[in-house]
């Protein structure tokens, strides 16, 4: 289904799509008609789409239905990656953009695995605060550690907490995999591939 709104996307829009954020919340069928309005009433501007890629089907966590089959991805991750690869870009804007790259590719070997293909450290490197105040090891997991509100806003307790300890252990134990750029870009700046050579 995603592979098909983004290939057509691709084909119609192709013009308009330059290195930019815009983050769309909806169903697939929705992203299409709002890209589609702002190209039309925004003929110069520059935009890009980054899809969410934090589930497959049904397992998507917040259930818009917008994550791509594993096959589907497979086109769009290398389709990215190479229009990423081709845009001319300067100084921080060249890394960022080999990043992205790599991370199409890193995402599509995740969703085709469902493994961690590196070590996520999700927990240990980042988290998540919920609107509500809740403390999450991560966005997909969504599960509170504690509320900082209660906690006085101070994140040491939760930080060191059993629960948190409990979640840390389970991400390393590889009981989830997950596709989406907010802990994979953490992880792709810690993961040290020359570790395997150089063993601790």
């Amino acid at each position: 289904m995603v592979g098909r709104w983004v290939v057509k996307i691709r084909s119609k829009w192709m013009i308009h799509l330059q290195p930019a954020k815009l983050w769309f919340v909806g169903e697939s069928e929705r992203v299409v008609e709002q890209v589609a309005r702002i190209c039309r009433e925004c003929p110069a501007a520059n935009i890009g789409i980054n899809p969410s890629l934090d589930g497959i089907g049904d397992e998507h966590t917040v259930g818009w239905g917008i994550t791509p089959h594993p096959k589907d991805y497979h086109e769009i991750a290398d389709f990215l990656s190479q229009q990423t690869r081709q845009t001319s870009a300067k100084g921080i804007a060249r890394f960022t953009q080999a990043f992205r790259a790599h991370y199409y590719q890193l995402a599509k070997r995740v969703l085709h695995e469902w493994d961690q293909v590196i070590p996520c450290y999700a927990g240990w490197a980042s988290a998540h605060i919920a609107p509500n105040g809740d403390l999450w090891s991560c966005c997909i997991c969504a599960e509170s550690v504690g509320n900082l509100r209660q906690h006085n806003y101070d994140i040491t307790p939760l930080w060191r907490s059993q629960a948190m300890q409990q979640l840390r252990s389970s991400i390393k134990c590889k009981k989830c995999a997950c596709s989406m750029p907010n802990a994979n870009y953490a992880n792709m700046l810690l993961h040290q591939p020359w570790s395997r050579y150089w063993p601790m």
